[in-house]
């Protein structure tokens, strides 16, 4: 990378900044593409994996990849492209940074994660090899990683659902994770932008506890709503919307708060689904139309 000391920095405080959960995928060469056809409702997609690996870093990047030639499958291609162009190793911590920009067959999802999966493995290993050479042939750093994953999460008759996910590993004590979904809109074949009504988050408080009590409950720790402010990091005793909008899935809007976003480190991503006659009458018209 161009600026070696500002990814030596991000990498040696990453003890106290990144995050979560590893998964075990399976590595495999720079060219080890795994291609699987799935048929799922309307829009069918290839499941793709691109691996890569070297000296000191790893990548893996896996999509459900929409392979027909409707508008609504072109549509999520490109959303699926844009996103990875915004993910990466680095992501956010320059801004100064150009992102990649694919300009290939957008029809071809083999080339398109080829294209992006090497860009994440040059980032990591550059980074790898600056650490390395800081290091002036002491011990060698902790082999970086990073893992993307674009998956169908569920197709409804009016609605598709993606869920993306990525793992970051620069050194230190932990990675750093992400999770959210994103819903498109099978008539228009656009992002939904919102699904929330974001003016009335004071009344959907008691709706906001329950839910954040209960991901406790399933991480296998009973807390009660005056302990609640105590595990949190809010203000004025009110849990904020989520950086990404609450998604449509089968049974409910599902609220997916990053790591720190409300909370510290060890309490990961919060997640939970709120059905939909429960929170129906805080969405708005756009999301409701979908699930009518």
């Amino acid at each position: 990378m161009k600026n070696k000391k500002f990814y030596i920095a991000v990498a040696l405080s990453a003890a106290a900044c990144l995050s979560a959960c590893k998964s075990n995928p399976k590595q495999g060469g720079q060219d080890n593409t795994e291609t699987a056809t799935k048929t799922v409702n309307v829009v069918t997609t290839d499941s793709i994996t691109f691996n890569d690996k070297g000296e000191g870093y790893s990548c893996q990047v896996k999509v459900d990849y929409p392979n027909g030639n409707a508008s609504l499958d072109k549509a999520t291609r490109q959303f699926i492209v844009e996103t990875l162009a915004q993910m990466g190793p680095m992501s956010g911590m320059n801004p100064d940074e150009k992102k990649p920009e694919y300009k290939g067959d957008m029809s071809d999802g083999k080339a398109a994660l080829k294209y992006f999966g090497e860009k994440y493995g040059k980032c990591l290993k550059s980074g790898y090899d600056d650490i390395k050479e800081y290091n002036e042939g002491s011990e060698a750093p902790m082999p970086h990683s990073y893992e993307v994953g674009i998956r169908k999460a569920y197709d409804a008759n009016k609605f598709l659902t993606y869920e993306v996910t990525s793992y970051t590993y620069l050194g230190g004590a932990h990675g750093s994770s992400t999770n959210y979904q994103v819903n498109i809109d099978k008539e228009t074949a656009k992002i939904v932008e919102q699904t929330i009504d974001t003016t009335k988050t004071k009344e959907m408080q008691p709706l906001l506890r329950k839910g954040v009590i209960e991901y406790f409950k399933e991480c296998g720790e009973d807390i009660s709503d005056d302990k609640l402010n105590d595990m949190l990091f809010i203000d004025n005793n009110t849990i904020p919307m989520p950086a990404f909008q609450p998604a449509l899935t089968e049974k409910g809007l599902r609220f997916m708060y990053q790591q720190y976003e409300i909370g510290p480190y060890a309490i990961g991503i919060v997640s939970f689904t709120v059905p939909y006659d429960k929170i129906k009458t805080f969405m708005t018209k756009e999301a409701l139309k979908l699930i009518e």
